[in-house]
């Protein structure tokens, strides 16, 4: 299973904070691969640019994301995307 999550700030100035919670998840054991990135501008009027910073996850199994959600690593990033994010986007696939 892999997820992609785009994320909204609310400020900027908290995309270094928000990145550091986000590069913390590769601690969890069930993550085989994560990356965490910002828009590339391509200019491609296709491409969605309007997003801050995303998040890309490779699970061990489809168990992994209910890991990763239970996760006390997860959790105690919770308070910081709670209060810098604006919005966010995911989608899980199975592959």
């Amino acid at each position: 299973m892999r997820t992609i999550t785009f994320y909204w700030l609310k400020n900027h100035e908290d995309l270094d904070r928000v990145k550091a919670a986000l590069e913390s998840l590769k601690e969890i054991p069930e993550i085989v691969d994560l990356f965490v990135g910002v828009p590339a501008e391509t200019g491609d009027h296709l491409m969605d640019e309007s997003y801050d910073v995303m998040v890309y996850i490779e699970y061990e199994s489809e168990d992994g994301l209910k890991a990763l959600l239970e996760s006390p690593i997860h959790k105690a990033a919770g308070p910081i995307f709670m209060e810098c994010l604006k919005n966010a986007q995911g989608y899980s696939v199975r592959v």
